[in-house]
């Protein structure tokens, strides 16, 4: 259901964003939880949230003032996205975990990521081997220009490279 379920995700990104591939579904609402440690003990972000009806990919920023101000470079951190239903027992997945560790790279590189264009952004966390953060770039220019043909490439060349051919044509929700 996630893209990069249970494997670590490593980002430059302050808050996170998660995406999530939600197959077609009846749950009306979802939780996201951050936490410090795999048995979600040491929950630092819990956020709930009504679903789209639709199927398609799902953008899940963990909020700003969230108190996210304390995610620590190079530490891990496990989250957790669950599907609520108004009644138990149905047989789709209720949850998708994975970890996420947030990573610094250098001023100048920090610099020239705030000044470029979202393409940009894209081209700059492939060279810095942060895959994740450019995918969720390109979701970001697929949303902002949907009948862009250079912007679909770009999205459908990153999507098939990561093993999810099958998503390239998965609409945009949330």
């Amino acid at each position: 259901m996630a893209l990069l379920p249970g494997k670590l995700v490593k980002t430059v990104a302050r808050p996170p964003v998660i995406l999530i591939y939600l197959p077609p579904h009846t749950a009306p609402r979802t939780e996201i939880v951050l936490a410090r440690d795999a048995g979600f003990t040491h929950v630092i972000y819990r956020q709930q949230f009504d679903l789209p009806e639709s199927a398609g990919l799902l953008r899940v920023p963990f909020l700003d003032d969230a108190g996210l101000g304390d995610f620590i470079p190079d530490e891990l951190y496990y989250w957790r996205f669950t599907l609520i239903y108004a009644i138990r027992g149905r047989g789709e997945p209720e949850a998708i975990a994975g970890s996420i560790q947030p990573v610094t790279i250098a001023p100048e590189m920090q610099a020239q990521l705030h000044q470029a264009s979202l393409q940009g952004r894209v081209e700059l966390y492939q060279s810095l081997k942060l895959p994740y953060d450019a995918g969720v770039e390109l979701d970001s220019l697929r949303r902002a220009n949907p009948d862009d043909a250079a912007v679909q490439e770009l999205w459908s060349t990153w999507v098939t490279t990561q093993g999810w051919a099958d998503l390239v044509t998965v609409p945009t929700i949330g």
